[in-house]
């Protein structure tokens, strides 16, 4: 815990970083987090404040899969070039994809994206999303990667949607950025 009534830093009318830094006791165990914390920082002056979290950091030997992907999603209905914006805490993944260019069976062209790390592959899933057009259809597309090879993630995609239109493809993407 940490307690400043005063964080200003040495220049008057600005405000210094706080650093808290974690010796992990137990780097082998993945069964806790090494670092979960929430803060709230106010003014006393006019009680305006915002909460500030921190997240829990990946393990030593944790697949990464956190940065910025580009490239192609390809099956029949599919065949667009994307971005992925990647982030992750542990074994959980989330971000954001968006349709650059080509064809996606949606009006939408970008979505929010939920996954995890197992011990052989990522799991990726396009979040419950509605096309903004009059069916409001909903459907589900997931992407299914075996580790990766250096700055490449290739595997395999099925889409679905409740108007029974369904797709089978491929997914090749290159990072292009890191997010950390």
């Amino acid at each position: 815990m940490f307690v400043d009534n005063d964080i200003r830093s040495a220049v008057p009318g600005t405000f210094g970083q706080i650093v808290i830094e974690v010796t992990d006791p137990t780097p082998g165990d993945n069964t806790s987090p090494r670092l979960m914390a929430n803060s709230i920082v106010k003014s006393t002056v006019n009680g305006t404040g915002s909460f500030f979290p921190a997240f829990a950091l990946p393990q030593y030997d944790t697949k990464a899969i956190a940065g910025i992907w580009e490239g192609s999603l390809t099956g029949s209905l599919i065949n667009a070039q994307v971005q992925m914006q990647l982030f992750q805490e542990r074994d959980m993944i989330y971000g954001t994809l968006d349709i650059l260019s080509g064809s996606f069976p949606t009006v939408a062209r970008s979505f929010s994206i939920s996954g995890e790390v197992s011990s052989n592959h990522y799991l990726l899933q396009v979040q419950d999303a509605f096309d903004n057009d009059n069916a409001n259809t909903f459907f589900s597309y997931r992407l299914y990667i075996p580790p990766i090879t250096g700055t490449r993630m290739e595997g395999d995609t099925i889409y679905l949607d409740e108007q029974n239109r369904q797709d089978i493809g491929s997914v090749s993407l290159s990072r292009t950025g890191s997010i950390y």
